[in-house]
């Protein structure tokens, strides 16, 4: 019983924590994007959107023009907030820009 306890302990502490972000040089952003995949940046937090982008509203033009570029302005003022949170792109490995 007291592992339980514990294991629920930890687990409540962790939910509770700031997340933190490793940072990604942008030598290894330029390599990701030089192998061929899509890769934006919002508020700073790399966006791998490769398999988001058949899905996109404006097509995968309007994103493609974006990749490898900070799409901050862009995905605040054209996007509906509720769309920023829907899980269809993947912050890579919880990394940001820096």
């Amino acid at each position: 019983m007291a592992t339980t306890t514990t294991a629920a302990a930890a687990a409540a502490a962790s939910k509770n924590k700031p997340r933190t972000y490793s940072l990604i040089p942008r030598r290894e952003i330029e390599a990701l994007i030089s192998e061929g995949r899509n890769i934006i940046i919002v508020d700073q937090h790399v966006l791998k959107v490769d398999g988001w982008m058949k899905y996109h509203p404006g097509g995968d033009k309007a994103i493609k023009h974006m990749v490898g570029r900070d799409a901050t302005d862009e995905v605040n003022g054209y996007v509906f907030f509720p769309a920023l949170f829907c899980g269809t792109s993947s912050i890579m490995n919880g990394a940001k820009y820096g």
